[in-house]
């Protein structure tokens, strides 16, 4: 039995469909990809949000602090209740950063101004009972920097450092996956830009 060979005309022919229909594809593979990656964040920033949790426990019902990532080794840490030896959950998948999250500066750090700059590194700021409205209370975002706060993050100004990076940009920013203080996690809602967005979903009261 004869078998025909492709003619160079027919290879080109195929490699030309391929190339047409990977074409087609390729839109829908990234977005399954990114949503890969927001979904991966979200299970990383509840699981920082469980090992937040227990730490709080443990230390009077303290915020964390801006240096939660630290080795378990180190007091603020809160990898010593997170199985997550590398610790890699820091990270955004999206970002290759060293860490891809950051603390609430109005719930976690101390001002430098305030001489009580020692103790950020020991506990938060804010007791977490004493927060209104916990499930409206940014814990943690995707930042670049270690801090959300006045000088590192403003909506209405181009980004001093890279930030809500999650879907396509509206304005000057996309969204953000975002850790509430009472333990949830969800991407940041539409007025989270509003004109007093700092009092409303930053500052604990």
């Amino acid at each position: 039995m004869k078998f025909s060979k492709f003619t160079l005309i027919e290879l080109l022919i195929v490699i030309s469909v391929f190339s047409i229909l990977l074409s087609l594809l390729q839109p829908s593979l990234l977005r399954v990809l990114k949503k890969s990656e927001e979904l991966h964040c979200k299970q990383n920033l509840k699981n920082i949000g469980i090992g937040a949790q227990l730490w709080s426990e443990d230390n009077e019902d303290w915020s964390i602090t801006a240096w939660w990532h630290f080795s378990k080794d180190k007091n603020p840490s809160i990898f010593k209740y997170i199985d997550d030896e590398d610790r890699e959950i820091k990270k955004c998948p999206s970002k290759d950063y060293e860490r891809g999250y950051a603390t609430n500066y109005y719930i976690t750090s101390y001002s430098e101004s305030s001489n009580n700059w020692l103790w950020s590194v020991q506990h938060g700021k804010t007791k977490l009972y004493d927060i209104s409205s916990p499930e409206s209370k940014v814990y943690l975002m995707d930042h670049r920097y270690f801090l959300v706060a006045g000088w590192s993050y403003d909506p209405f100004k181009e980004p001093r450092y890279d930030t809500r990076w999650h879907g396509e940009p509206i304005g000057l920013y996309g969204k953000s996956n975002v850790l509430w203080v009472d333990g949830h996690v969800s991407m940041n809602p539409d007025d989270f830009d509003r004109p007093d967005y700092w009092r409303h979903y930053f500052k604990p009261n």
